[in-house]
Order: structure tokens, then sequence, then C-alpha cells
């Protein structure tokens, strides 16, 4: 994953990375409605995942690559649990200049996502939104976000809202 931000970073033209940064991520998953076509609904669940951030220099824009793991249980007929490994590509502004401590942002993305339940599996597209911050404490910087995710499975798709904490390390800088 660091690779490839760094080669995405190079790739910019006029437009160079300031820092790039890798990380961890995990969570909470709260369900945002009833999934299937059945009346049952998700219980709260938890996710994992890496993250990896491009920041440009001159710029609140950065560029955020995810992947992840996210279990939420069925609670009601046909009992069981909806797994969903993420990948996704995100696009972040930064409220705040990149040389601030406190730095809020707020982050568009989309991806695939393989789900699977005790009805089958799939390969399907996703979209997500979050908002968050980060502080900086070079070299590392925590963050915290709230994440909204809809995974377009077959029938009602998959919408949860994840409380995501995480720790992110600078792996290059200017």
């Amino acid at each position: 994953m660091t690779l490839a931000l760094v080669c995405l970073a190079g790739a910019g033209g006029r437009v160079t990375a300031q820092e790039v940064s890798a990380g961890v991520r995990g969570g909470v998953t709260i369900p945002a409605g009833s999934y299937g076509d059945s009346a049952s609904s998700l219980g709260t669940g938890w996710s994992v995942g890496l993250v990896g951030r491009a920041d440009f220099d001159s710029s609140h824009f950065s560029v955020q690559l995810d992947a992840g793991y996210s279990a939420n249980s069925i609670e009601g007929p046909p009992y069981g649990t909806v797994s969903d490994w993420q990948a996704g590509l995100g696009l972040v502004y930064r409220v705040l200049p990149a040389s601030a401590n406190l730095r809020p942002y707020v982050l568009l993305g989309g991806g695939v996502d393989y789900w699977q339940d005790n009805s089958g599996n799939g390969l399907t597209p996703a979209l997500y939104g979050s908002a968050g911050f980060d502080l900086r404490l070079d070299p590392i910087m925590p963050y915290a976000e709230i994440q909204y995710r809809n995974v377009l499975t077959p029938g009602s798709n998959l919408k949860t809202i994840q409380l995501i904490f995480g720790l992110r390390y600078v792996v290059l800088a200017p």
C-alpha cells in the first residue's frame, strides 16, 4: 500500500507529495437500517484495516487508500454474520493547512467490497463519506473518523456507520 501511494504521489507532475503516511485502524460498525430481503436487522459489529495517505504540497487535498474487514451479526432469522472485505480510494480535503497540528478533514471515496452472509457472497461497488481529524505528533498521527458506507449488495444495500480510530506513521517526508 505504501509503495502504491509513493508511486501515485510521484505521478502528479507539478504537484508533489509533501508526505506519505501509512497505518492501522479499527473501530465499531453500526448498522444504518435493515439488511437483505428479511426483516432481520444487524447488530453492532467491528472493523479493522490498513490506511495509506499521500498529502500534496501547497494543497488542502490528499489521496487515501484503505483496505479493511468488518463483521456484523444478523439478529433474527436466518441468524449468522455479514462479513465485508473492503478496498477503496478516497479524496481527502483538509480544512486547515497541512502544517497545522490538529487537522480536521472530510473524505469522499469509493471502492469494491467482497461481502458474505448466509445466503451468498459477491464482489460489489461501495461508496463512502467521512469526517474526522488527525493530530500531528511527528512522525505519528493518531486520528478519529466517522464514516458512512453504502455497499451496493443485492436487495437492500448494506449501510453502516463506522466509528474509526487509527494511527498513521509518516514513511516519506519532504
